[in-house]
């Protein structure tokens, strides 16, 4: 997630949702065990910190 401002982006932060790990020589991609709920919940948390630093006043 990140901030897009005047055709420049600035990342911010990311939630994995999907992995990568090397098993048996190879590349193997699984979904992390979060829940839609802690997603959302992350989601919000990285909301509010962007919106703040852009001097807003974040969710309440």
């Amino acid at each position: 997630m990140g901030i897009e401002n005047d055709d420049e982006y600035f990342p911010n932060d990311y939630i994995p949702i999907w992995k990568c790990k090397n098993e048996l020589f190879q590349t193997v991609g699984y979904i992390t065990d979060d829940s839609i709920e802690n997603i959302e919940k992350k989601l919000h948390c990285i909301l509010d910190d962007m919106l703040l630093d852009l001097g807003g006043r974040g969710r309440n």
